[in-house]
């Protein structure tokens, strides 16, 4: 058999590189950011791409590495998320995706400047949250979030959501997940009212809430994880799933679930249901039913 012989020019070409712009961003997008940001060095294709990439995935990890050098750490990463917004905000680039875990130290003011260009860059996606010390330290969120018009996706973890003064703008959000936040009934209502488009809803471990009206005519997902909340009353006939589990009362009050007769899926944790039979008898739709910790 004859040798094979190695072109090492052929070997080393960038083909990478050469592809089109909005495949490069693509890739870049479905990477952490570090790992991204190295890319984006490898030639100046890249970096092009790099530039006005809008999917910014800073993830959970970004402030969590340097151990020694914790302090050190969390300015110089700061300072990565200013310039990289900055960036965006003046070459006028709308951010698709921004996701990001923020540690305790940060949370008196970048966050609040980095919001506010979010919005001002039309973000559509945004998740972002707080690792909190012990006890219910909520953090203030600026109310400038609340007039993303463009918002389709909020998750957020940590903040403590009070009504704006101007209202909610988000007619845009099609999914809202709220984890360990505290949440002001005003604003809960407002949510309700003005989130007409929302299938998606979410709520784990929420506080400042003792009774849960939920509203959509759209919401097809609704899933709840209660620490305070004694009573919910559902009102949304297009809900599709349902998910509510009862953390410390195991004898939780929920009403208006045999109303939702689009209902596939159904999982009670600690909820008190006086008939099973009509559940049955009232969701013809429904596929699959758990219930646990049945009230005595």
């Amino acid at each position: 058999m004859e040798n094979i012989r190695i072109n090492s020019d052929a070997a080393t070409v960038d083909h990478i590189s050469k592809l089109p712009e909005p495949i490069l961003q693509k890739i870049m997008s479905l990477m952490p950011f570090k790992a991204a940001a190295r890319m984006s060095t490898l030639s100046k294709d890249l970096h092009g791409a790099w530039s006005s990439l809008s999917y910014l995935n800073f993830g959970d990890k970004f402030f969590y590495y340097e151990k020694n050098r914790e302090d050190i750490g969390h300015v110089k990463f700061s300072k990565i998320v200013d310039q990289t917004l900055a960036n965006r905000q003046k070459h006028k680039v709308s951010i698709q995706k921004f996701w990001l875990r923020l540690p305790p130290c940060l949370c008196c003011s970048p966050y609040q400047k980095w919001i506010k260009i979010l919005v001002a860059c039309n973000i559509k996606d945004l998740i972002l949250s707080v690792h909190l010390p012990r006890g219910d330290n909520f953090f203030p969120i600026p109310e400038e979030i609340f007039a993303a018009k463009e918002l389709n996706v909020l998750d957020l973890c940590g903040f403590k959501l009070e009504l704006p003064c101007n209202g909610i703008k988000f007619s845009a959000l099609r999914k809202l997940k709220l984890s360990h936040v505290f949440l002001d009934v005003q604003l809960f209502r407002a949510l309700c009212a003005t989130c007409s488009c929302l299938e998606e809803l979410s709520l784990c471990q929420c506080r400042g809430l003792v009774y849960l009206q939920i509203l959509g005519s759209k919401l097809k997902m609704v899933q709840l994880e209660l620490v305070e909340i004694k009573r919910v009353v559902i009102m949304a006939p297009n809900l599709e799933e349902l998910r509510i589990t009862s953390i410390h009362d195991k004898s939780l009050d929920v009403s208006g679930i045999t109303d939702c007769k689009a209902l596939k899926s159904l999982y009670l944790d600690g909820v008190a249901f006086a008939n099973e039979k009509d559940i049955f008898s009232s969701l013809p739709n429904l596929e699959s039913f758990y219930r646990l910790c049945l009230a005595q």
